[in-house]
């Protein structure tokens, strides 16, 4: 079975320009609104990308309840929160999953996906802990949840 593809990339949004955020030095101009978007690329399926510009660190923790929602035998949606996209993972049987963003969707292994963006969203949760230093222990502990959850660890 073909393995597949995926792009993931997360940006902050420093008022001029979006910047990834793995390479964003700081500071957040807000570090409760973190304004930006989650690039995401599924099998050349582009679900998210700038025109869906939000609050990344709460959407980042929105994917990861639906990982788990999903991981635990129930479908999940909820909103980006401050827009109202909807979101979607929903089980398809045999360890293949429906992740749905707006009108687009696609349907692929379950631990594919899970891992990429287990990846992604631990080093994102990393990265808040270093520009987020007064919650720090709260940025750690969520990446310390999907490492263990998603990523073996």
């Amino acid at each position: 079975m073909k393995k597949n593809e995926f792009s993931i990339r997360t940006y902050f949004d420093t008022g001029s320009e979006f910047v990834e955020a793995l390479e964003f030095e700081g500071p957040l101009k807000n570090t409760f609104y973190v304004s930006g978007y989650i690039s995401l690329d599924i099998d050349g399926v582009n679900l998210s990308n700038a025109l869906h510009a939000d609050y990344v660190d709460q959407l980042w923790s929105y994917l990861v309840t639906g990982m788990m929602s999903i991981s635990n035998g129930e479908d999940f949606k909820c909103y980006f929160p401050d827009q109202p996209i909807p979101i979607r993972f929903e089980r398809q049987g045999r360890g293949r999953v429906k992740m749905t963003i707006d009108e687009k969707s696609v349907t692929v292994n379950q631990n594919e996906l899970f891992t990429a963006l287990g990846i992604e969203a631990k080093a994102f949760f990393e990265k808040m802990a270093t520009l987020d230093p007064q919650h720090r222990q709260d940025w750690l502990d969520l990446s310390k949840k999907v490492d263990e959850e998603f990523l073996g660890g």
